[in-house]
């Protein structure tokens, strides 16, 4: 694994893609900085994290568009997935190391809060956890980005793929809000995310009756649940995709608020996409 972050830590400074992030996420700190903290008098430095967060959209496109995808234009996976390296340290070690560059970029932007300290009083815990959410968010995203450059062998299409995914997070809340909350919507939403379930279930066992089995079984507990007491479902689809709203969680460690849920939410949430980007390859690898 070792030798995987190695390479790529030496490709993002060998190309411009490091750089580029580094230079935007650095600029983009000096300049809400400067309107947030200085020029406003401000010494709450968190919203300056929540406002260059917004920037993920385009930077963690670039951060993460090559990493699979550049492998496979170059035809050089079949190189790296037959090396004595397995798929799970490589899809590791390149999450790693994209992880490390931005946690590079994060580092360097503690010298505004360290300004702040010395010219007026602030409050630490909050700038703490608030770096704390803006690194895990970070984190979230980089493994969304991931995914989306294993599935094609074009940067562009997983840039613009991995824009509009993040795009999704951040106006999630706003979807929660516009979405129907009677019960009847809630039933076929509940019913659409167990047929989902059902597919990754069939897909990662190549078991058909397991996977029905769980099917019929979530939906037999839904139609119990429905008939015990149908107000159980109203409004759950605004609250299913608050639920799953990572950006929802972001919001909580910008406000100083340390939960530990927000904090295992967000490693489950890129342990389960490095683990949806490990098996789909290892899925192709041996068609």
């Amino acid at each position: 694994m070792t030798s995987i972050i190695k390479k790529e830590l030496r490709t993002y400074f060998t190309t411009m893609s490091g750089y580029i992030f580094l230079t935007f996420l650095l600029l983009l700190s000096a300049v809400y900085f400067v309107i947030g903290n200085i020029s406003a008098q401000s010494a709450d430095f968190s919203g300056v994290l929540t406002s260059i967060a917004v920037y993920y959209l385009f930077l963690i496109p670039i951060l993460t568009m090559r990493l699979f995808s550049e492998e496979a234009k170059l035809k050089t996976d079949q190189l790296l997935y037959t090396s004595p390296v397995s798929i799970t340290d490589i899809t590791v070690g390149k999450f790693i190391a994209a992880s490390i560059v931005l946690c590079i970029g994060t580092v360097i932007t503690f010298i505004f809060p360290i300004i702040l300290l010395l010219f007026s009083d602030i409050n630490l815990m909050l700038i703490v956890v608030s770096y704390l959410g803006f690194i895990l968010f970070g984190l979230s995203l980089i493994s969304v980005g991931m995914f989306v450059s294993s599935l094609t062998e074009n940067q562009i299409i997983a840039a613009v793929i991995t824009f509009a995914t993040v795009f999704l997070f951040f106006i999630m809340d706003g979807l929660a809000r516009a979405l129907p909350a009677d019960i009847m919507s809630s039933l076929f939403f509940i019913t659409a995310i167990i047929g989902i379930f059902g597919i990754i279930v069939y897909d990662s066992t190549k078991n058909k009756a397991v996977a029905v089995f769980i099917t019929l079984l979530f939906i037999v507990v839904e139609a119990v649940l429905y008939f015990i007491k149908p107000t159980l479902f109203e409004g759950t689809i605004a609250y299913a995709l608050q639920w799953f709203s990572v950006f929802n969680r972001f919001t909580n460690f910008q406000r100083g608020v340390l939960n530990v849920s927000d904090i295992i939410y967000n490693l489950t949430f890129f342990i389960a996409f490095i683990y949806l980007t490990i098996n789909g390859i290892e899925k192709r690898r041996w068609r």
